[in-house]
């Protein structure tokens, strides 16, 4: 890549995650205040259960997609794996959806009407297979531009929803405005021949995305356990963790401006470039200086009330450091075909984070945010040392 393209996806990249910070917290606080706690907090159950069938629906088609079209020499080639890609999320639609709405028919309304809501907006999954083009082609304007076009739609549609006075569970519509808005203009920007699949390219994507599916699920489902757990448990527990977590996602910002353009070489078997340094370095420093002044940070920014946010803090910077370089070797692994080593490493760093994080609860109840902070960082940092292990074993295996 030359440096001038380089220079515009990271430019690209860094007023994408900057404007994603600020829409969503907007829009977070604006319904927080209008909802109240329980309503919001009924909203964003529905959402994180909406989130395990929209994984379920993508199924881990993305990183070997992206693999795929990163490897492909011709424009009719790309097309054709992003043909599969889109077929086999056609197909998953189809079968997920009814069961989705199933589960809204059974739970609470109060859960249950939200839930309905998102419905829609997981049959517009079908737009990822074209978002994963433009990321193997390293398009950044062409991915970032609907990504935040959609964010802006659900942000407006949950105002227009506050200023009419709605009901709670309506906000969930926004979510599916916006999903549709993004898909729509995903669709524009098709261009070139079209693609046209075929049994081996649908054969390698089901083989491939279904041993990655139980790592996409370890993912999600042990990430959002310590923020369901602790919203259950204590209001002022997850306020210290939720804030500790959103100045960490600021912390994160330098790792999000190299990434995206890394990951996509990792995948494409490139394991050298500019992109990929900075990326490592960025993530880094950015946790180190997390872990050093975290605890002022909080004070500064939060007041004394939520003093035990700053060990958070700093304990989510040591996951900062080590999560550029674990998803950096995930996608050198899934590169290698190694995804059923990938899902493996995902439920075993999970689980022993998750042991650690009881263990650190048991030790110091009065601080139950904590734990939550140590269930994030732990699998990361674990996770890290076993990727870096398992690419130095497969080196020596391919010498």
């Amino acid at each position: 890549m030359g440096i001038t393209r380089l220079g515009r996806n990271v430019g690209w990249t860094a007023v994408s995650a900057a404007s994603d910070l600020m829409l969503s917290a907007a829009i977070g606080i604006a319904c927080a205040r209008f909802m109240g706690n329980a309503a919001y907090g009924n909203l964003s159950g529905a959402i994180a259960i909406s989130g395990v069938f929209a994984r379920l629906i993508t199924g881990g088609l993305g990183p070997p997609t992206i693999r795929e079209i990163g490897r492909a020499s011709s424009a009719e080639e790309k097309a054709g794996w992003e043909a599969a890609a889109t077929r086999r999320i056609t197909k998953n639609t189809i079968l997920w959806v009814p069961i989705a709405l199933a589960c809204a028919a059974a739970l609470p309304p109060e859960i249950g009407w939200p839930l309905a809501l998102c419905a829609p907006a997981l049959a517009a999954s079908r737009a990822e297979a074209r978002s994963w083009r433009l990321q193997a082609d390293l398009n950044k304007r062409g991915e970032i531009v609907p990504d935040r076009a959609g964010q802006l739609a659900n942000g407006l549609s949950r105002i227009a929803l506050i200023a009419g006075n709605a009901p709670g569970w309506m906000f969930a519509a926004g979510i599916s405005t916006g999903a549709w808005v993004r898909a729509a203009l995903l669709a524009r920007t098709r261009s070139g021949p079209k693609g046209e699949t075929t049994e081996e390219k649908n054969g390698t994507l089901a083989k491939d995305s279904r041993r990655l599916l139980g790592a996409t699920l370890a993912k999600y489902g042990l990430s959002a356990a310590p923020l369901l757990i602790l919203t259950a448990l204590s209001a002022e527990a997850a306020g210290d963790f939720w804030a500790a977590t959103r100045i960490a996602g600021v912390a994160a910002l330098p790792t999000a401006l190299y990434f995206p353009s890394a990951n996509a070489e990792m995948l494409s078997g490139k394991r050298h470039g500019t992109h990929l340094k900075r990326a490592l370095a960025a993530s880094c420093l950015a946790g180190a200086a997390m872990v050093a002044l975290g605890p002022w940070i909080m004070a500064l920014l939060y007041g004394p009330a939520f003093a035990n946010a700053g060990n958070c803090a700093s304990l989510l910077g040591l996951g900062i450091m080590a999560a550029g370089p674990a998803a950096l070797s995930e996608s050198a692994l899934i590169a290698d075909g190694r995804e059923t080593c990938v899902t493996r490493i995902s439920w075993l760093t999970g689980c022993a984070g998750a042991a650690i994080a009881a263990t650190l609860w048991a030790a110091h109840p009065e601080n139950p945010a904590l734990a939550g902070a140590a269930a994030i960082a732990c699998p990361q940092i674990l996770g890290a040392l076993t990727y870096a292990g398992m690419r130095k074993q497969g080196k020596k295996e391919r010498i």
